[in-house]
């Protein structure tokens, strides 16, 4: 894996404590993904040793097959000379790599034979043609019906460059990085089936996953900037290429990336990481040795970083109040003329001592987008007390590319109640409807902006809340079309964010057809809710309701298409906004679920209500001046 940087400052105002992510010294390059063009001087050498094993021995001919940087439209390459061998040839090998061959009549024998290749190259960012290259399968890329099946289930409902980018994300986030693998390059069935392995592993999976689903994929083979290697910086790296529609996409799944960035150099394509020089030689009674140093000897030249990814981020709100949620909004572009990208954005907090001030749940996120796209965060703030007022700087990277947006945090005191209706299991496609109710319990008018997030669907509403009035949001939404689990989210610029796990099932038998709720009741008062259900198919089953440590059980058979409809009393105890769980049961098995809220008054009168308001909101005027 390489590092790369985030600058990391702290909170300000009350005090200012600067903090980064260490970096190593003596870098060379401060952010290899940023990369778009590069010039570097390389040089591939090695040491040839003809051993005599018998009488008479005799060496009349030598050949070192070497594999170079190629020509293409991303990248150009010069010899500048060949040292050590008689003479040389430009060749080209049987996948049509070109190569160098280095040529010796009558090599000594038992002495070291040096050599050397120096080339200039040049690497940029570019579209490049598909060659329209063909492979033939290998047993290091051949697939199970497990792997395919997995390809199909992970590619369902994407075209196909959303297919190229899931299956790129899917193996770097399913294989861990393991060093110890480096000599050993496993098959794509062991490294599925392990999760374990290197670049060329990491590779050799994702073109067996590509070609399942029908794209011609291939192994791309050379050198890569990496501080894996302190001192040289430079070493073997293995990645894919995908011809998609007159067009080569070039994939890393070890680092995540699409396009690869400029300090990949390439030497080769191959069908899979089975890929070998070789050295041939003439004659009778010897052996040879053959001694390359692994890794070239590489001098940049000239070299340009820029935004591969273009960020602009704004916090909803700016401003917060203590143990609140903020939405940081990010909307990238693409930066390079390929407009589509793979990559991974991640979000770093500002520090407070020894940790950090806002609590970020999700650091990192796949992104894949063609033009633009946007990434949300969700942020908590920590209590805040007293009249402090925290400034905090934000640090979202990408690609090279740094933002550093601030939230405040002051002791606001916001008086907004949120509710959230929605059903918690879904047939796949299904279409159901999401009910947010949101009420204004201060003084002064309210102006929201809100956000539904449901997989990558993302609804937005503005609304003005008058004081005491409520307002109603209903959303129409529609379930994912393969089965599994999925978050809905609901955010509210006053800083309150619900969240409710959906689960997607194949069939189910009855299903919840209405669940009645009433808006609020009071404490002592007692409420009924009405839960209507439907059989699909004739089944036997059980409802349950859970409310404020309460539990309550109806049994039922019903028939195909029959609706049955129970009341549960509710009687509360306390005030507050009261989560109601509504569970359906067949044969124990989970059919269906809704989930709701109740907000219950506590009983007391309504002059009394507003002296604690009031008395509240000059006790926070009075915070605000005390130091």
């Amino acid at each position: 894996m390489r590092w790369s940087n985030i600058l990391v400052f702290s909170l300000v105002v009350v005090m200012l404590i600067p903090t980064t992510i260490p970096i190593a010294n003596a870098k060379l390059i401060e952010n290899p993904e940023a990369v778009s063009y590069m010039r570097v001087k390389l040089v591939k050498d090695g040491i040839v040793f003809i051993k005599s094993q018998g009488p008479l021995p005799r060496a009349s001919g030598l050949d070192v097959y070497l594999s170079i940087p190629q020509d293409n439209d991303r990248q150009d390459y010069t010899l500048q000379g060949v040292m050590g061998s008689d003479s040389y040839f430009m060749e080209n090998d049987q996948w049509g790599n070109e190569i160098l061959r280095l040529h010796w009549d009558n090599p000594p024998i038992d002495r070291d034979i040096s050599y050397s290749a120096s080339f200039e190259v040049e690497i940029r960012d570019a579209i490049e043609s598909a060659p329209g290259k063909s492979f033939s399968e290998t047993e290091v890329t051949q697939a199970t019906l497990e792997m395919t099946e997995k390809a199909y289930n992970l590619i369902s409902g994407l075209d196909d460059i959303g297919k190229i980018f899931k299956l790129t994300d899917f193996v770097y986030n399913w294989v861990e990085y393991e060093y110890d693998y480096q000599d050993l390059p496993k098959s794509a069935q062991w490294v599925f089936e392990n999760r374990r392995g290197i670049c060329s592993s990491n590779s050799n999976l994702l073109i067996s996953l590509l070609r399942e689903v029908g794209f011609n994929a291939y192994y791309a083979i050379g050198y890569a900037y990496t501080e894996e290697t302190p001192g040289s910086y430079w070493g073997p790296h293995g990645w894919v290429e995908v011809e998609h529609n007159g067009k080569l996409i070039s994939l890393d799944p070890t680092w995540l990336e699409a396009p690869v960035d400029g300090t990949h150099i390439k030497f080769a394509n191959a069908p899979g990481s089975n890929y070998t020089e070789r050295a041939e030689i003439l004659g009778s009674n010897i052996g040879l040795m053959w001694k390359e140093r692994n890794d070239p000897e590489i001098e940049i030249i000239d070299i340009t970083e820029s935004e591969r990814v273009k960020i602009e981020t704004e916090f909803i709100p700016t401003e917060i109040g203590g143990e609140s949620y903020a939405l940081l909004l990010t909307r990238v572009s693409s930066g390079i003329p390929w407009e589509c990208m793979l990559s991974y954005i991640q979000i770093q907090s500002c520090a407070m001592g020894n940790s950090y001030f806002l609590e970020v749940p999700v650091e990192n996120q796949t992104l894949s987008f063609c033009g633009e796209d946007s990434v949300m965060w969700f942020v908590k703030t920590p209590r805040i007390s007293g009249g402090t007022t925290y400034t905090c700087p934000v640090s979202v990277y990408s690609a090279g590319s740094v933002k550093k947006p601030e939230l405040i945090t002051r002791p606001i005191h916001d008086d907004i109640n949120v509710m959230l209706n929605t059903p918690k299991v879904l047939t796949p496609r299904e279409t159901f409807m999401v009910d947010t109710i949101l009420e204004n319990r201060g003084f002064s008018a309210k102006d929201l902006k809100t956000y539904l997030i449901f997989g990558d669907d993302v609804s937005t509403e503005d609304l003005r809340l008058e004081p005491g009035y409520q307002a109603k949001l209903t959303w129409n939404l529609r379930a994912p079309a393969t089965p599994g689990q999925t978050k809905l989210q609901f955010f509210s610029s006053s800083g309150d964010l619900i969240e409710q796990d959906i689960k997607v099932i194949s069939k189910r038998h009855i299903k919840i057809e209405d669940v009645t709720i009433p808006d609020n009741t009071s404490v002592e008062d007692s409420v009924n809710i009405n839960v209507v259900i439907k059989g699909l198919e004739q089944a036997g089953g059980e409802v349950q309701i859970r409310i404020e440590g309460q539990y309550q059980s109806r049994e039922f058979y019903i028939e195909q298409d029959e609706i049955k409809s129970f009341v549960f009393p509710y009687n509360p105890t306390s005030g507050g906004n009261k989560e109601i769980s509504v569970v359906l049961l067949s044969d124990g098995v989970y059919e269906d679920g809704m989930v709701g809220n109740i907000l219950v008054e506590d009983d007391v009168g309504w002059l009394q209500q507003i002296i604690e308001t009031i008395n509240g909101f000059f006790a926070w005027v009075g915070s605000m001046f005390s130091f």
